[in-house]
């Protein structure tokens, strides 16, 4: 049987635990595959999606920066990642094509929203510091809890400006005005 190969990709990537988790499992279940970092350039892109079409690759991971940059070398984009316009996961469904999906908001819904009951989201005003790449797929479920009260604040402006014409309702405190709210 041959390995299969998957990966993850963005810049930088030193961070990344995903190899060492992914592995461990494919370990564990005794599966045929392995899981690598792979670092590169925004016009390196289509040469992964490349892999995945031409099946050297199973299937890839996404993170910063590159998230919203993959979208247009994708056949398909579905489910939550046409929502929140952010991918992190990109596969070869069975008619060959390449799909884009997002798995970070079901996560963060998962991890975060599932365990506070809709009453305490809805009497509270949630701050999102930070508008990278996954920040679409915290705002999202949190739109889905019909929590309107929605403040972000980003370093730069101009990024909390982009997220903001997807998600109009959310409000941008500057930077430097952070903790006077």
């Amino acid at each position: 049987m041959t390995e299969k190969n998957y990966g993850i990709i963005g810049k930088p990537l030193s961070h990344s635990l995903s190899p060492l988790l992914h592995n461990f499992w494919f370990k564990k279940h005794n599966i045929n595959a392995s899981y690598s970092l792979i670092e590169i350039e925004v016009n390196q892109i289509n040469e992964v999606i490349d892999k995945i079409r031409n099946k050297e690759l199973q299937g890839i991971n996404v993170t910063t920066p590159y998230k919203q940059a993959v979208i247009p070398f994708l056949d398909i984009v579905i489910n939550d990642a046409k929502e929140t316009s952010s991918v992190n996961t990109i596969y070869l469904n069975n008619k060959n094509k390449i799909v884009g999906e997002n798995t970070d908001v079901y996560g963060f819904n998962c991890s975060f929203i599932k365990k506070l009951n809709n009453k305490d989201l809805l009497e509270k005003n949630i701050l999102i510091i930070g508008a990278g790449g996954v920040t679409p797929s915290v705002i999202y479920p949190l739109l889905k809890q019909n929590i309107k009260k929605i403040f972000l604040s980003n370093r730069t402006v101009e990024k909390a400006e982009d997220i903001k014409k997807k998600f109009p309702f959310i409000e941008i405190i500057l930077w430097e005005n952070i903790f006077n709210k």
